[in-house]
């Protein structure tokens, strides 16, 4: 990450690199710095032209808005990032928002549909929370 970093600071950084710097933030608790990044990131891919790139980039956003508590410009960060990009690790943040906010069913139903899908970088997270909600469940049926 922090070969990464002089490359992102001084404008030297590809779109990709960029995008994995924001991640590779995101996935250090440092969402500050990684939303920063995400948000230049879409900027470049929207003069790149890359939507692929955005819509990634928009849920790398949309995860560190979470993590700040930022629930509603969370969510829709997260939905957009989705619709352009249905499967992607977005999935896996909004789920964590709605369990947040007690949807544990669409959750559920949410995580299973990205794991069915083959899932992402985020796979082993999202099993992780994926058996956490399942557990939850199996408590307060009892």
């Amino acid at each position: 990450m922090e070969v990464l970093k002089p490359l992102a600071e001084n404008g030297q950084a590809s779109i990709y690199e960029l995008l994995t710097y924001a991640e590779l933030l995101l996935a250090s608790n440092r969402a500050d710095d990684a939303l920063k990044w995400a948000r230049e990131t879409q900027t470049r891919a929207e003069k790149e032209n890359k939507p692929a790139v955005r819509a990634v980039a928009l849920g790398v956003e949309g995860g560190a808005l979470l993590a700040m508590g930022h629930l509603p410009e969370a969510r829709e960060k997260l939905e957009t990032s989705l619709k352009a990009r249905p499967g992607g690790d977005a999935a896996v943040y909004l789920a964590r928002l709605l369990r947040q906010e007690g949807n544990i069913r669409e959750a559920q139903l949410l995580l299973q549909r990205y794991l069915l899908g083959s899932g992402g970088s985020l796979t082993a997270e999202a099993r992780a929370l994926h058996r956490e909600i399942t557990s939850q469940q199996e408590a307060d049926r009892k």
